[in-house]
């Protein structure tokens, strides 16, 4: 038998480094051990009792040869209440009639096995907090590949190559199968079926797929979403998210929107993070944005790597909820007359910079604007497009997290997955 039990200092950082392989974070380290195995076959003559945290297989590394198992026959009916299954598995083979688990689990992860179709009752109901499928080369999600009767905390999809969220995936007939978060960074998205999310959903991460486009009603009845993550995609527009009214961060960054219609942030007054960065927006106003200031929130709006020629401010006659506002606006195309406008009227009315803007013009390695007063008019196109090349080499060279944990530290957000 190859499996090791490891004491409690050497178990936390086994914890901690296997997590971060995970891009995932705990916000909580429990008094366990983890027992650590070669391989599913380990475990065949049985399990201690005190197992609580259970890892099969060894990191970026997959077994000579993967295996197929149900999980009736692969989950131990102990007190392990965390299991990991690394490089392993080929297969999640179907259950058949009613099977009786017995088990502990909240935490069930698949990592870097080859499973590509999550097939009709696959996975039971285990009463399970998080269920991790990251990085398993999944293909294509059957309709209730979970038993309906469950009720999931977190599922976790990403690093796969899903290509859709279709219908009763997440929710079967109205029965939700994940409750909270939904994560599917990472994958070859480019659907969304309505009514395929459901609508007690806090969070939603999208990161990182191949979206141009989003119904309004896919997700329009989400109204419990506090957190949407749209980065990485190719939006040409903002989906119609103006009736979710619990929405404290929105992440639009790095797609190809050019405009903003202010309408749709009206009604969402609980917003404090705003990411608009690495788009084509070449129009905004503080306007758009000044209505979401509070005395007792800040808030951070991030417009930067844009196409913006200038920023007004207006006429501002309320100040007062001014001082909680953070913008980040490095790396525009400004007119040097309108830059200037732009830094005095931050000054004067109190609006602080972001620490990325500190940062990246510290450096002092590109212009901050271009006075397009002495540039020729034929020339324009190319001044502008050499100047956009060097402030996209500046961010290669210098590390900015624009991510609510940085920026608004004294805000909760979603455990990252």
């Amino acid at each position: 038998m190859l499996c090791v039990d490891a004491p409690k200092i050497f178990s936390l950082l086994i914890i901690i480094t296997v997590t971060l392989f995970y891009k995932d974070v705990h916000c909580e380290c429990r008094n366990s051990y983890v027992t650590l195995c070669d391989s599913i076959e380990d475990i065949r003559n049985g399990i201690h009792p005190r197992w609580t945290d259970l890892i099969i297989g060894k990191e970026n590394v997959r077994a000579n040869n993967l295996t197929s198992y149900n999980l009736h026959s692969l989950i131990p009916m102990t007190n392990v209440t965390s299991l990991t299954i690394l490089g392993q598995l080929n297969e999640l083979r179907q259950l058949f009639g009613t099977c009786d688990f017995v088990s502990s689990l909240e935490i069930l992860r698949f990592y870097n096995n080859d499973l590509k179709i999550l097939k009709t009752h696959t996975i039971p109901d285990l009463k399970l907090k998080k269920l991790g499928l990251a990085n398993n080369n999944i293909e294509y999600v059957e309709p209730l590949f979970i038993d309906s009767v469950s009720k999931i905390d977190t599922i976790d999809l990403s690093d796969n190559k899903l290509e859709a969220i279709e219908q009763n995936v997440f929710v079967y007939f109205g029965k939700r199968i994940v409750t909270t978060t939904l994560i599917l960074r990472n994958n070859r998205l480019s659907h969304i079926q309505i009514g395929s999310l459901p609508e007690t959903l806090k969070s939603l991460n999208l990161d990182g797929n191949n979206l141009r486009l989003i119904q309004d009603e896919a997700l329009a009845n989400l109204h419990d979403l506090q957190e949407l993550i749209l980065s990485h995609n190719h939006l040409y527009d903002i989906p119609n998210i103006s009736n979710l009214t619990k929405l404290g961060v929105i992440d639009f960054s790095y797609n190809s929107i050019t405009k903003i219609d202010n309408k749709l942030f009206r009604n969402l007054t609980e917003l404090y993070f705003i990411n608009l960065s690495s788009n084509k927006i070449y129009e905004a106003t503080f306007s758009d944005f000044s209505f979401l200031a509070r005395k007792d929130r800040p808030l951070f709006v991030a417009l930067g790597f844009n196409l913006l020629l200038d920023f007004k401010f207006g006429n501002v006659t309320d100040r007062s909820s001014l001082g909680a506002m953070h913008f980040f606006l490095y790396g525009n195309p400004f007119a040097c007359d309108a830059f200037n406008e732009i830094q005095k009227s931050m000054i004067d009315l109190k609006i602080r910079q972001s620490s990325c803007d500190v940062k990246f013009q510290s450096e002092g390695k590109t212009p901050y604007c271009l006075d397009y007063n002495i540039i020729f008019y034929k020339d324009v196109p190319k001044v502008k497009r050499d100047f956009l090349a060097m402030i996209e080499n500046n961010k290669k060279l210098i590390s900015c997290e624009l991510n609510p944990e940085t920026h608004i530290a004294i805000y909760p957000v979603t455990c990252k997955a």
